[in-house]
């Protein structure tokens, strides 16, 4: 009674945005979107420090990481950002900002095509 799966959402960005804080306990993880929405709305990040996560997020700045399978941390870290309002606002805030300098579609973009400009072949 404490968990739904939902399936697919096109107003993701609904749900998103009423979250007090999104919490990610990956094994192995890319660049997921989830992420940056959640980054987008200012929402604060409690996460495994892996892959995407760990390169995407500063801990006690733009989220918290824990080391992978470190069932006890995450808890101890929900428990944290869900009693310090002022954290969930300090990371909420850095998440944004981090977003914006760096994650946006512009310059996601800019960035890729600098990429493949550089290693395109003479």
């Amino acid at each position: 009674e404490r968990v739904r799966f939902l399936g697919f959402r096109r107003n993701v960005l609904d749900y998103i945005a009423h979250l007090d804080v999104l919490l990610m306990p990956s094994l192995h993880e890319g660049l997921p979107y989830v992420l940056l929405e959640a980054m987008a709305l200012g929402r604060p990040v409690l996460a495994s420090g892996v892959g995407g996560l760990a390169e995407v997020l500063e801990d006690e700045e733009s989220g918290l990481l824990c080391a992978v399978g470190d069932v006890a941390g995450l808890r101890q870290a929900l428990r944290r950002v869900m009693a310090e309002p002022d954290l969930r606002a300090k990371l909420g805030q850095g998440a944004l900002l981090a977003q914006r300098q760096h994650y946006t579609l512009d310059r996601m973009g800019e960035a890729y095509l600098n990429f493949y400009g550089e290693v395109r072949p003479q």
